[in-house]
């Protein structure tokens, strides 16, 4: 077990920093989208137009929700009904969590492979965004690189919510 708890202490340092990357990559989407809309704004004021505007928006607004779910999955805060969790006793939370792990590495895992195979369609590769002119490709592919870490992360939560069932919640029992 000790071994397992190292490890485990690893990759949660780990997946912390990739939690406060992805915030910060979320971040600075944030204000692209923000200075861009704003942009776009101040020249419907004064009436002019700055065609790309409304893409860079767009597509800031889908690398930051992708890029942000990230940061959500490996933090637990993603949507879960904390009301019934609390009914529960801490032996049925830890199956709860493992039952909500199961769903996401469902989700996430369909996500990731199914952006994979849009990634690889020629009508993306070869497809251009009307202002920018630049393969749709990049828009596309927030969801598959999204994805590829947030399943990581739910396969390893898997892990250790069942080590915690197994050890009778001594691995997180101060999360439940």
């Amino acid at each position: 077990m000790a071994k397992f708890l190292k490890a485990k202490d690893r990759l949660d340092a780990f997946f912390a920093i990739v939690a406060k990357g992805a915030q910060v990559v979320a971040a600075c989407f944030l204000i692209i989208m923000i200075a861009a809309v704003s942009v776009q704004v101040v020249g419907r004021v004064f009436h002019f137009k700055v065609p790309v505007t409304e893409e860079i928006g767009t597509y800031s607004l889908i690398w930051m929700t992708y890029i942000a779910s990230i940061a959500v999955i490996i933090k637990g805060e993603h949507l879960t009904v904390d009301l019934f969790l609390s009914r529960y006793k801490p032996s049925q939370r830890r199956i709860v969590r493992l039952f909500v792990d199961v769903l996401l590495l469902i989700f996430c895992g369909m996500l990731m492979v199914f952006g994979y195979q849009l990634c690889q369609s020629p009508i993306i590769i070869n497809g251009r965004t009307p202002a920018l002119q630049m393969s749709r490709l990049y828009v596309y592919l927030s969801v598959p690189i999204a994805m590829t870490f947030s399943t990581g992360f739910v396969l390893y939560d898997i892990v250790v919510a069942i080590a915690d069932i197994c050890f009778k919640g001594a691995l997180t029992d101060v999360e439940n």
